[in-house]
């Protein structure tokens, strides 16, 4: 008796473990997975093809380099306007009363100060004037670096040089005028978007700007300059690079 109710047990085992076994039919065909190259066909069928390779970094060489007299001995080249040229288009703003009630509107917003905040941050050590845009080109991309003795300030086309105190040391020049006697572009033309940093561990300062003698064709070029001391006053170590694949080197940053 024990035998034949063990032998029932082991048939329905069987029997369940035959029936899981078994595929779950479906509605939708199944798909099999290959690794292999795109398949075409369906949507029901067809595999997405390998991934592409994500973008690998170019490293490139300079193709000029050298290091200039001191900067202190160099003339500046005086900024230069260039009426008319805009980066941006210039709209004329609206004046009062020209839609009183959206302007009654925005005087009701509660978000909308009607007054200064008390102030909440200690004051300045030092405040002087910088170059504003003496170059009239819009946006003038104001920038500039501090270091333990100077600050450099860029805006667009014309850098100066002044002491902690506020005193100018060099300029308002064309910011070529870092590449004076350098020859090739860096130095004939003047193209701006300018960046101006201090490496406060190496203590060094690091200035840049593009130059574009072909546009709106290349070959575009990124010229730098990186001072040989922390006297940004002093001589500077000047590289010249074409940027490669053609492409505009558009306010790129370091």
């Amino acid at each position: 008796m024990k035998s034949g109710r063990f032998s029932n047990m082991l048939l329905i085992l069987i029997l369940v473990v035959g029936i899981l076994s078994v595929p779950i039919m479906t509605g939708t065909a199944s798909v099999p997975v290959t690794s292999g190259p795109e398949v075409t066909g369906s949507p029901d069928t067809a595999i997405a093809g390998p991934r592409p390779s994500p973008p690998q970094p170019i490293v490139s060489y300079s193709t000029r380099n050298d290091t200039s007299p001191i900067l202190r001995s160099i003339r500046p080249i005086p900024p230069g306007t260039r009426a008319g040229e805009r980066e941006m288009r210039l709209l004329p703003l609206p004046r009062q009363g020209d839609d009183e009630q959206e302007q009654q509107s925005i005087l009701g917003a509660p978000i909308l100060q009607s007054q200064p905040s008390p102030p909440n941050m200690p004051a300045a050590i030092q405040s002087f004037e910088g170059v504003s845009n003496v170059d009239i080109v819009q946006p003038p991309d104001t920038q500039g670096d501090v270091g333990p003795n100077h600050y450099v300030q860029w805006v667009n086309l014309s850098f100066a040089i002044w002491d902690k105190e506020g005193n100018l040391l060099y300029g308002p020049a064309n910011g070529n005028t870092l590449w004076s006697g350098f020859g090739g572009p860096c130095e004939t033309t003047n193209d701006g978007d300018p960046i101006t940093l201090y490496d406060h561990l190496a203590d060094r300062w690091f200035m840049s700007q593009m130059a574009l003698p072909y546009h709106p064709n290349g070959p575009f070029y990124q010229c730098i300059a990186i001072s040989r001391t922390g006297d940004p006053t002093g001589d500077w170590y000047r590289y010249e690079f074409v940027i490669p694949v053609n492409k505009m080197n558009d306010y790129p940053k370091f």
